[in-house]
């Protein structure tokens, strides 16, 4: 278990900066690596979200995706041309290594152009890319033999379409934030519109102008697109000249999150370029009509387009991770469902690349927005082109390893793609439970040492955690008593963030640490309970083990037809919920140094720059549908709990007894008892002297009020004694039926020797 307590203070962690910044007020001060530089992401005050300069940065990101991405999704007509034409003596492996090595230093080229962009900008970019990318097709357009066409298109052309893609994609993170993801869906939309387009347009021109002039008309029109995104595509913030630090790279891979939304790239682009590549080959295999197969590249990458312009916005609505989650494993499956059991059906080959068009459209246009989710500003280019680069990889041996040496397609990694495609989404799944870091002794030590030294069974009994892991943590988060009252919390408490924690100094609140859940942010007069934050809920190892759901659980499958939560989704929302309230008590600087102080943290050495960044993943914006409805409100009173428990569930007890003696009852009330008795002392006095004037000694009206007051005076108290006394029983016969429970319950369970209970089973 590596770093639960010092994870939120190691060095790897401190430039970890979230650039979606939907929560803050304010971007955080940075705090680095003792050898780089400090940085500061942009306010999210200064992003424009709009404008006539920043939509201009869109149109100009569309056309140069149209050029660059755009054809690289129809490498499928290339290879048909070659395997029939010039490269008719290459293994189809041999080969598809031109379309993959061109994937791979266009996208992989970006870790380096990235670097470029984030030190001068995407104007230099795009000045020796366009004709670098243009020279490249115009050498393609003369090439016959496969070291020719491997030099001018896998690497020349790839090279600038590397720089282009790089500037067209990076430059809109600066101008947008809230609409991001419907930014980055529109941008890639640009190369759907090229796949829609080129195919179709290479096909026929292949067969009317030839190989040659086909591409010089392509790389003319693409010369004249391009000059659009020169003039149009420009970065909001200045660009920061730095000197190369392989240490920017470096922390990339010291960084769970980052590592992980890599891997889960890696592994997804592993997948989606076999389909593309091979999809027009197999067709024709399969028996497809010839007028048909033209178009099943321009068929995926129209859907696609769908799929990357719903996908953004979707993205933007229930969060960057979560959509990706979806995207995912809706592509994985249909994958596997579709494209191998169906490989000679026309039906099956056509909605899959319907389904196939959709899924991969809103992978490559949630994937940037997921990286710029976790990326400083200063660095999204560097970090959004090391993670193409670790795309590129996947790409670049996907396609040559699934083919077989007849020119098919191994049934095998038809069903690896499949797979491939569905294990990314582990990344963003895992993503959602290391955004609570990572615990130091993962590796030496077990999880037995992060959760307390024993809870109490609903036997009563002292039961170590060990072996009973998840019965502790369903303990630690237990908030039955709120969820009985839940339509009523509202009464309780405004469904508001809660106070941070130096306005509840502010009230002269007392913090009382407490570790009963149901007790975290209930305040009575004078004080207010809060539960420190429990190492567990720092470890991934916990929340993958214990609050993910498992497959085939009501979360997934339903029941009697409805949608429920099952048990961990409901601990998994606690558990966030919890989380969240710890988003709002600390706040500001000086909340997290009260939190230290009053051990609601379990390291002392957490770093302000850790905590915005530990927070900011949070995304509190979007976080209510999956928090515990209790969480929504603020800090509940704990009178009104009181009441609420009184007349609602009937409970003499009350929520929580405040008094026990009553001395206790009268100290906490004495301010009320006292006001009132004044108050009817003046009113007793003011008619004494009324009754001696002349005028109201003879009204009727006002005598019998006297009267009636007086009365009340005596026999009030008198009445309110005996309703104390009544109550005062009532609450004695009641704890003394749930004590003679407990005793039977103890002695039932002891089974006449005690101190030899059973421990409770999970």
């Amino acid at each position: 278990m590596t770093q639960t307590e010092s994870s939120l203070s190691n060095d790897t962690s401190s430039t970890r900066q979230d650039v979606d910044i939907e929560t803050s007020e304010k971007g955080p001060h940075v705090e680095a690596h003792p050898e780089s530089r400090i940085l500061s992401p942009v306010s999210e005050t200064e992003y424009p979200e709009g404008g006539r300069e920043a939509w201009l940065v869109v149109v100009g990101g569309w056309f140069g995706l149209f050029c660059t991405f755009g054809l690289v999704t129809c490498v499928g007509v290339f290879l048909e041309y070659y395997q029939t034409g010039p490269l008719v003596d290459y293994s189809p492996s041999g080969i598809s290594w031109i379309t993959s090595l061109q994937v791979f230093f266009q996208v992989g080229g970006s870790a380096v152009w990235g670097r470029v962009y984030d030190s001068y900008g995407p104007r230099w970019l795009l000045l020796i890319g366009a004709p670098v990318y243009v020279l490249g097709i115009m050498m393609l357009s003369l090439s016959t033999q496969y070291y020719q066409i491997l030099l001018s298109q896998a690497l020349l052309s790839s090279m600038g379409s590397g720089a282009v893609f790089t500037a067209s994609l990076t430059s809109t993170t600066s101008w947008f934030r809230k609409k991001r993801g419907t930014v980055f869906g529109i941008v890639n939309s640009g190369s759907s519109a090229g796949g829609i387009i080129l195919p179709i347009m290479l096909s026929r021109f292949f067969m009317t102008i030839g190989f040659g002039w086909t591409l010089r008309v392509v790389g003319f029109m693409f010369l004249a697109f391009m000059a659009i995104s020169c003039v149009l595509i420009k970065s909001r913030t200045p660009p920061k000249p730095r000197p190369f630090a392989l240490s920017d790279y470096q922390r990339c891979f010291k960084e769970p999150i980052m590592l992980l939304t890599m891997l889960g790239g890696f592994l997804f682009f592993w997948g989606m370029f076999l389909p593309l590549n091979y999809i027009i080959i197999q067709a024709k295999a399969s028996g497809i009509s010839s007028d048909l197969v033209p178009y099943l590249l321009p068929l995926i990458n129209g859907i696609s387009l769908i799929g990357r312009l719903t996908a953004g916005a979707l993205a933007d609505l229930i969060g960057q991770f979560n959509c990706m989650l979806i995207i995912t494993a809706f592509t994985g499956i249909l994958t596997l469902v579709l494209w191998i059991p169906g490989s000679q059906s026309t039906g099956a080959i056509m909605a899959y690349a319907v389904a196939f068009g959709y899924g991969s459209g809103g992978y490559v246009s949630i994937f940037p927005g997921c990286v710029g989710q976790i990326s400083p500003i200063e660095e999204i280019g560097t970090r959004i082109g090391l993670a193409s680069l670790v795309n590129a990889f996947g790409a670049l041996t996907g396609s040559p390893l699934g083919v077989h040496p007849s020119g098919g397609i191994m049934a095998q990694t038809k069903a690896l793609a499949g797979s491939n495609v569905r294990r990314s989404r582990l990344a963003p799944f895992s993503i959602q439970f290391l955004k609570y870091q990572q615990n130091p002794d993962h590796e030496n030590s077990s999880l037995l040492s992060l959760f307390p030294a024993s809870y109490c069974s609903d036997s009563y009994d002292l039961v170590s955690p060990d072996g009973h892991l998840a019965t502790c943590i369903m303990k630690e988060l237990d908030i039955e008593r709120l969820s009985r009252i839940q339509r009523w919390l509202w009464i309780a408490g405004s469904p508001v963030p809660a106070r941070p924690l130096h306005s509840q100094i502010w009230k002269d609140r007392e913090i009382v640490i407490t570790e009963d859940m149901d007790m975290h942010l209930v305040w009575t007069t004078g004080k207010i309970f809060i539960k420190p934050l429990p190492r567990f809920l720092l470890e991934p190892a916990v929340w993958t083990d214990f609050l993910c759901c498992s497959e085939n659980c009501d979360c997934s499958t339903g029941a009697d037809g409805e949608m429920q939560d099952c048990e961990q989704r409901k601990l998994h929302k606690v558990a966030l919920g919890f989380l969240y309230s710890y988003a709002a008590l600390i706040r500001h600087e000086s909340d997290l140094l009260l939190a230290k102080e009053r051990f609601l943290l379990p390291n002392d050495n957490i770093r302000w720059s850790d905590w915005t960044t530990f927070i900011r993943q949070l995304d509190t914006e979007h976080i209510y549908p999956d928090i515990n409805p209790r969480f929504y409100h603020k800090e509940l009173q704990l009178s009104r709990l009181d009441y609420i428990y009184y007349f609602i569930q009937g409970n003499p007890a009350g929520f929580a007894r405040r008094w026990h003696r009553s001395s206790t009852f009268l100290k906490a009330n004495l301010g009320w008892i006292t006001a009132t008795t004044v108050y009817i002392v003046v009113v007793l006095t003011s008619m004494q002297v009324g009754l001696a004037t002349e005028a109201l000694g003879r009204d009727h009206a006002f005598q019998s009020a006297s009267y009636g007051l007086t009365i009340f005076s005596i026999l009030g108290p008198l009445i309110c004694a005996g309703l104390v006394v009544v109550l005062s029983v009532c609450i004695l016969v009641y704890d003394a039926s749930q004590i003679l429970v407990k005793v039977n319950r103890r002695l039932d369970h002891f089974g006449g020797q005690p101190g030899h209970g059973r421990n409770q089973d999970e």
